[in-house]
């Protein structure tokens, strides 16, 4: 009877033990699991902790996230769109009456089909007007 009562607890006790290997290994896979999770958030965080940007690496302007604007402006916005408003009366560069030199470029063959342009009687002619600035010149004295 007594061999009885210790083979039952034996056989109880091996029983445990296989469930409790059991649980440890699924705890031990879980835990392996969280480690790895662990260290790619980590890995996460710390670009936003210290994040590489073209001012402290030598990663270009253009890869930067949220780069700063330099000059952000301080002014409200006044709610009207930009450019001129409606009513305003256009103004345009005039043209001179008299110019300095005048060129006239008369084509000799049509740039589309390539045939003589010289008997054409020219209709459709435009002008243009060509502002140019002389270089300022130094004057030593």
């Amino acid at each position: 009877m007594r061999l009885d009562g210790l083979e039952q607890r034996f056989s109880r006790l091996e029983d445990e033990n296989m469930a409790l290997k059991k649980e440890n290994l699924q705890l031990r896979k879980g835990n392996e699991r969280l480690r790895k999770e662990n260290t790619s958030l980590a890995d996460r965080l710390s670009t936003f902790e210290n994040p590489k940007n073209s001012r402290n690496s030598s990663i270009p302007p253009s890869k930067d996230e949220n780069r700063p604007r330099p000059n952000q402006s301080l002014r409200k916005s006044s709610g009207k769109k930009p450019g001129g408003q409606l009513g305003r009366k256009g103004k345009t560069l005039e043209m001179v009456k008299n110019p300095d030199l005048v060129i006239d470029l008369i084509p000799e063959f049509c740039n589309n089909c390539g045939s003589s342009l010289e008997d054409s009687d020219l209709d459709g002619l435009k002008t243009r007007q060509i502002v140019d600035i002389p270089v300022p010149k130094a004057v030593f004295t």
